[in-house]
């Protein structure tokens, strides 16, 4: 267990603290004041002495002097007098000096004290401005005394300072004269004053400290200790407590505001007992409107007889409830296991047609391969046919230019006998001579009317032939429109066999499509069956969890009435 200060200790310091610290405060404050009022009072002192010698100085004597620069029987009169005032008042310095200031001061005397080791600065001696205090070059410019604060002046440790001015009849300023005052032994009187009081503060805050401790230890700490060790069991579950006091004071009052505060907690913990046995039939009486903790108790014990009364009125429609639940979950699991059944069905049917559709689908696809094959061969066909009527039409051409080349020829031959005609009447009458070239012209008609016949016969023989070339191109002409309307019919064909093989495609992704749906349908019964399964197994825990329910809240007293 973590070790504290006692309240008791705690209140000591801070008393003690407050005491010190008040006791520091004072006494620094009176020593503030003291010291202030210390070099208020001697600069004042040294203000009315410079006064004094500023009123005692002839300003027309002095103002002679110091236009003359000769020290007569009045000057010395003067600084006897400046010597007698600073052996009276224990003075540092006591000066006088001209008006007239640029860069440095003029002295007309400076007074000798005891404790002088420095010659004194004489009639027309000089020293710098620096070494002077503002407050002096003030009353110069003002015509009005002034004195300085404290100030550290070297070997002659701290002083202050006081300045009067020296006025003719005519109200002008002449000269001014200084009085220094060290201050050392007085602010060390000061400061041995300071140290005695804080002492003695010191010592009566000790003593009454030392009385405080015993004044609170008994009327205090005896009380608060009690406090605590009563507050300790009760923060273990001790409610039965009880504290003896006799005082009036405040602490008295908390000790009874305490002891009510115990009795209300055993009234609330009797109270708690009686919830804990399942008693709602209490009454419970918050103390006043703030007591949270009554009303909380009162609100509490009023909603559980609400709630219990409602769950017992509840039991009961959930156990109906949970009959009807597990009759419907019955006839759900049953109606789930037909579902599945015709679903397992209907998978099975899809998957042949599926089978039966993929078939299909390879078929069309052969088929259109085959299309294909034959649109080719069709199409080679087609342009061999082609070919052979340009090579017929070719032919016919050719036997046309043949025909005109026999009819030539026979023109030939016809020119021939009509020159082997003329030959023979012409050898004829030649007689004899002529014999031997009739023969020729006989055998040349004779040539002639050969060739004539042959070119007659090769002519008809050409017609013919053309004749048959023509008949042929036709034929053929007729053969390549088939051959053209066959390979058009092939390529729509075609164009068919792959719309049909394309349809066969996306119809057995469609039924894969399908296939995918009723596997899901089919998980979704099965998942519905196993659920009807559960529900129809819960509604009987629920049916048994609701005949617990009603037992358990039997057990408690409920003040409302309970629905019949």
């Amino acid at each position: 267990m973590i070790k504290t200060a006692s309240l008791t200790t705690k209140l000591l310091v801070i008393v003690i603290v407050f005491m010190t610290a008040g006791t520091l405060i004072v006494a620094g404050l009176g020593y503030a004041m003291n010291r202030r009022d210390v070099i208020a009072l001697n600069a004042e002192k040294a203000q009315m002495i410079a006064q004094m010698v500023a009123l005692g100085t002839d300003a027309d004597q002095f103002a002679a002097i110091m236009q003359t620069g000769e020290e007569n029987e009045y000057w010395y009169q003067y600084k006897d007098f400046l010597n007698a005032v600073m052996a009276e008042e224990s003075l540092e310095y006591l000066y006088v000096l001209d008006k007239y200031v640029d860069t440095d001061v003029t002295y007309f005397a400076e007074g000798t004290g005891p404790g002088n080791i420095d010659e004194p600065l004489n009639l027309g001696d000089k020293e710098s401005v620096e070494v002077h205090s503002p407050e002096l070059f003030a009353t110069l410019n003002s015509g009005k005394p002034a004195s300085t604060d404290i100030y550290a002046s070297g070997d002659f440790g701290n002083m202050v300072s006081g300045f009067a001015a020296i006025v003719d009849p005519n109200g002008r300023v002449v000269g001014v004269v200084g009085a220094d005052i060290g201050v050392d032994n007085v602010l060390a009187s000061s400061n041995r004053f300071g140290v005695i009081i804080i002492v003695i503060l010191i010592v009566l805050c000790v003593g009454l400290a030392l009385l405080l401790r015993s004044y609170i230890r008994k009327t205090i700490g005896k009380p608060v200790h009690q406090l605590q060790q009563a507050a300790e069991r009760i923060a273990q579950g001790e409610v039965d407590v009880a504290l003896d006091t006799h005082a009036n004071d405040e602490l008295g009052m908390l000790v009874e505001s305490f002891n009510r505060m115990v009795n209300e907690a055993m009234q609330q913990a009797m109270a708690m007992n009686a919830l804990a046995d399942g008693n709602l039939t209490i009454q419970v009486h918050p103390r006043s409107d703030k007591d949270v903790t009554g009303l909380a108790m009162q609100r509490m014990v009023a909603n559980l007889n609400h709630m219990f009364t409602q769950i017992d009125n509840s039991t009961e429609q959930v156990f109906s409830v949970s009959q009807q639940i597990a009759a419907g979950a019955q006839a759900l699991t049953q109606g789930a296991m037909e579902q599945t059944t015709t679903v397992s069905a209907l998978s099975q049917y899809i998957t042949e047609v599926s089978d039966k559709t993929k078939e299909n689908v390879n078929m069309a696809m052969q088929a259109a391969q085959l299309s294909n094959n034959i649109r080719d061969k069709a199409e080679k066909g087609s342009k061999q046919m082609e070919q052979m009527i340009q090579a017929a039409e070719e032919i016919n051409q050719a036997g046309m230019a043949i025909g005109q080349v026999m009819q030539v020829i026979e023109e030939i031959a016809f020119q021939t006998g009509m020159l082997a005609l003329n030959a023979s009447v012409e050898a004829a009458r030649a007689g004899s001579q002529g014999a031997g070239f009739a023969v020729v012209a006989e055998e040349v008609k004779n040539l002639a009317q050969r060739s004539s016949e042959s070119a007659h016969d090769t002519g008809l023989l050409i017609t013919d032939t053309m004749e048959k070339t023509t008949l042929g191109v036709k034929l053929a002409n007729e053969s390549y429109q088939s051959l053209s309307q066959i390979v058009k019919g092939i390529y729509e064909n075609n164009a068919i066999m792959d719309r049909i093989a394309q349809s066969s495609q996306e119809q057995s992704q469609a039924i894969m499509h399908i296939n995918k749906g009723i596997d899901q349908v089919t998980q979704v019964v099965q998942l519905n069956n196993t659920t009807a399964q559960q529900a129809a197994a819960s509604s009987q825990e629920m049916n048994g969890q609701a005949q617990t329910l009603e037992t358990l809240v039997s057990q408690f007293q409920v003040s409302e009435n309970k629905r019949s």
